[in-house]
Parts: structure tokens; C-alpha cells; sequence
């Protein structure tokens, strides 16, 4: 698995937490089931769009950044 895939993987389960979260709190009923079942490809749109070339660039170098901090 590649570093991109990781990532990806990673944006996406957040995302999808995030709106799993957002849909629970949603007054409108109706709108918040269409949400809910469609959650999964919304997140996978997010990840898909954060891990585009520039994005995935600056968040690969902001997560060496974090790790090699950590390691001190």
C-alpha cells in the first residue's frame, strides 16, 4: 500500500465520521437519511479530492514534519 493510498484511506474514515456525526445532529429528518446512506461515496469524493497531486504533496510533507517531531 502506498503512502497516498494511506492517506486517503485515512481522510476518508474521518470524513465519513464527520458526516456520519453531522447527519445524527440534522433537524431535517429526510435529509439527513440521504446523507447517512449515501456517506460513504461522499467521503471517498473528499479523500479522492485531497489526495489530489499538490494536495497530497503538501500533506505527505506536513505528516514527515509531524513524525519526525514526535520522534524527539
Amino acid at each position: 500500500m502506498s503512502k497516498r493510498d494511506e492517506m486517503r484511506g485515512a481522510i476518508q474514515r474521518r470524513a465519513l465520521d464527520a458526516i456520519r456525526l453531522f447527519s445524527a445532529s440534522m433537524g431535517d429528518r429526510a435529509a439527513a437519511e440521504i446523507i447517512r446512506a449515501n456517506a460513504y461515496s461522499l467521503s471517498r469524493q473528499v479523500a479522492e479530492q485531497c489526495c489530489g497531486e499538490y494536495e497530497f504533496l503538501e500533506l505527505s510533507d506536513i505528516m514527515e514534519w509531524r513524525r519526525v517531531r514526535i520522534r524527539r
